[in-house]
């Protein structure tokens, strides 16, 4: 359902006051050569932006400028709209998330797990509203999740590498797989890239570890998943407990309810899985 009820105006006119906090460049990336712009806005003026990115948004700066802003020629992007967290009444919409074609384990966590990691930690559903010139340079994903795109809106340019290119990426060293100084890395020439462009209707897969950068060709939505399957199951429990166990030094009772509802399951789990 979301491919259809998911547009700019449906969510400008139902949740216009949402808080949404956008960035140029997407991450805050310090290598890039620009000047760190991060501003929050109301969902409303960001689409308002996101469709017409050549006007100066109606936001609250917390870094940088609109001055900046204008300079990098980078326009803003929100990396992390967790629409499921703020409404997840829709989560109806999006069919539980799990491709067909994996056995989705995120989802065998019990639900207040689940559910601190979308709310506190990094975000597992995301919605991406991207102007057209957006681009999330090259990275792999957290945890070493398994990820996909699945497009709604508008077309995005998506160029991926196997991990075994990571010599070839000066481990990410390279961040614009477009713009690539030859003299400054060499290696790259021995990459294997793969590119797509994806359409709305069609879904990116991602898996872990993958090195990805994606560029939006036109003004898009894009709704994205993070998961884990048994091949990266033990990867993945590693940087959970240590994330939640640092949490709970520092006296979070969030992350201290969300471990107890976790138990032993983890252990059952991959007990199981290995037989």
């Amino acid at each position: 359902p979301a491919l259809t009820r998911w547009t700019f105006d449906f969510f400008r006119e139902c949740f216009p006051d949402d808080e949404i906090v956008a960035n140029s460049p997407m991450f805050l990336e310090s290598d890039l050569g620009l000047e760190p712009v991060q501003a929050r806005l109301r969902l409303a003026d960001y689409i308002d932006y996101v469709q017409a990115p050549a006007r100066a948004p109606r936001a609250r700066y917390v870094c940088g400028s609109a001055e900046a802003l204008a300079r990098n020629r980078v326009p803003l992007y929100a990396p992390a709209y967790r629409v499921l967290v703020e409404h997840p009444d829709l989560a109806g919409d999006v069919a539980g998330s799990s491709l067909y074609c994996v056995d989705d384990l995120f989802a065998r966590l019990p639900a207040p797990l689940r559910d601190y990691l979308d709310r506190h930690d990094s975000p597992v559903h995301y919605l991406f509203f991207a102007p057209r010139g957006s681009a999330a340079f090259l990275h792999t994903d957290y945890w070493s999740t398994h990820a996909y795109l699945a497009q709604l809106a508008g077309r995005k340019l998506c160029i991926l590498f196997p991990p075994s290119d990571a010599t070839a990426l000066y481990d990410g060293a390279v961040r614009n797989p477009l713009a690539v100084d030859p003299a400054r890395f060499p290696l790259f020439a021995h990459s294997r890239p793969h590119v797509a462009i994806l359409h709305a209707g069609m879904t990116a897969f991602i898996p872990a570890g993958w090195w990805h950068f994606v560029l939006g060709l036109d003004t898009s939505l894009t709704y994205s998943y993070n998961f884990f399957t048994r091949h990266n199951m033990e990867a993945y429990f590693a940087r959970l407990f240590a994330t939640l166990a640092e949490a709970m030094t520092q006296g979070d009772a969030a992350a201290a309810a969300a471990l107890r509802a976790f138990g032993d399951m983890g252990q059952r789990l991959a007990r199981s899985l290995r037989g």
